[in-house]
């Protein structure tokens, strides 16, 4: 059956939270697609709030930040472990494009991790982001920490969301265009989606 697979970021809600209303828009508009979830969320968000038949895959797809709590983050552990995860983008990228290519993806929407973009690039699938901004951007935030640990996170996660923007995989993203309400984000992802999961 074809699917619609979902790569949502684990750190915090927010990512969730704006996702399961796309999943429960989505699944309602098209019940007959397969929706595919992969996240570190906690299933609990999923299982409370999702109103429609969703497959769950528990596998982080990104890093986020480092937080020391719920207010302060830890700059040197998050590029550190961003650099890590990063520097194995792609063969990450293979693994995952075999996940597409086993549930019958036709679309991907991703909530922001680029491995979901680098993963469609991979298996010749179109690829959208949903979202109110993108790791690279968070990241550039931490300039000093980048250079002091000579690291390519940073330029790999902003590649991947060039290589999409530039045609190398479709993508929507950006704060301009996502400063509205659910409703907006729901109407262009639906529109999007309609006639590439139903053919």
């Amino acid at each position: 059956m074809p699917s619609v697979v979902f790569y949502i970021s684990g750190h915090g809600f927010g990512h969730t939270v704006r996702q399961i209303a796309v999943i429960n828009a989505l699944g309602a508009r098209l019940p007959a697609a397969d929706l595919v979830v992969c996240t570190s969320a906690p299933r609990r968000l999923f299982d409370q709030t999702v109103r429609v038949p969703i497959t769950f895959i528990d596998r982080p797809n990104d890093t986020g930040v480092v937080q020391i709590d719920s207010v302060r983050l830890d700059e040197p552990a998050t590029i550190a472990v961003a650099a890590e995860f990063y520097r194995t983008l792609s063969a990450r990228a293979e693994a995952e494009a075999a996940t597409l290519k086993a549930h019958d993806a036709r679309l991907v929407i991703s909530d922001a991790p680029p491995l979901a973009c680098a993963a469609a690039a991979v298996a010749g699938i179109p690829a959208v982001v949903v979202a109110n901004f993108t790791w690279d951007w968070i990241y550039e935030g931490y300039a000093t920490e980048l250079r002091r640990r000579q690291t390519c996170c940073h330029a790999c996660v902003r590649r991947t969301r060039s290589r999409a923007r530039d045609g190398g995989y479709r993508f929507t993203a950006g704060s301009q265009r996502f400063r509205g309400c659910v409703m907006s984000r729901l109407s262009l992802v639906t529109l999007a989606l309609t006639d590439r999961v139903t053919t």
